[in-house]
């Protein structure tokens, strides 16, 4: 062989090693709402307020088998768990009231799932009465499984379990 043949199996071989080479994934930015559809349904319910636990951020928590929950380093939610059910009520025609709600909404979990049974995303809340004592508030949870375990599959199963849980809570709220 020449010395021209091995230099460029040399640079190609290089070129091999540096394209190999393991880059971290950027960060990407999830929007479980960008499905979200208007409800066709008004529906008369006594005002709601809303407010979500301090651990809820737009950091993506995981569940695993075994009860472990980890933050996904490579993915983040594009707004607050607290705004994805500002949202989903805003869509469904429902105005949130502060102070003056006769219900108070506790987001409570809002996760990701990769279970043995299956992928899923995981909302939960506690709905509570103006007036009333804890005894008389009520956990409401929604667990929608995913098409797949895909990233993509799993956000989309998020937006469809934060509508359901709002319904849910509609639903629960809805004066008689």
């Amino acid at each position: 062989m020449n010395l021209r043949v091995c230099l460029s199996l040399v640079v190609a071989a290089l070129a091999g090693c540096r394209a190999a080479q393991h880059r971290p994934p950027a960060v990407r930015w999830l929007d479980p709402t960008a499905r979200f559809g208007l409800s066709s349904e008004l529906s008369a319910h006594a005002p709601i307020g809303l407010r979500s636990m301090p651990h809820l951020t737009q950091d993506v928590a995981v569940r695993q088998d075994g009860a472990v929950v980890i933050i996904d380093p490579d993915h983040r939610w594009l707004v607050t768990p607290e705004e994805v059910l500002r949202r989903a009520f805003s869509w469904a025609r429902v105005p949130l009231r502060g102070q003056r709600a006769v219900y108070q909404v506790e987001l409570s979990a809002f996760e990701l799932q990769r279970l043995a049974s299956g992928p899923s995303a995981r909302v939960a809340c506690t709905v509570t009465k103006r007036g009333s004592d804890a005894a008389a508030s009520a956990e409401v949870e929604v667990v929608m499984p995913a098409a797949d375990a895909t990233i993509a599959a799993l956000t989309d199963a998020m937006g469809k379990a934060a509508q359901e849980l709002v319904a849910r809570v509609i639903a629960r709220t809805r004066r008689r």
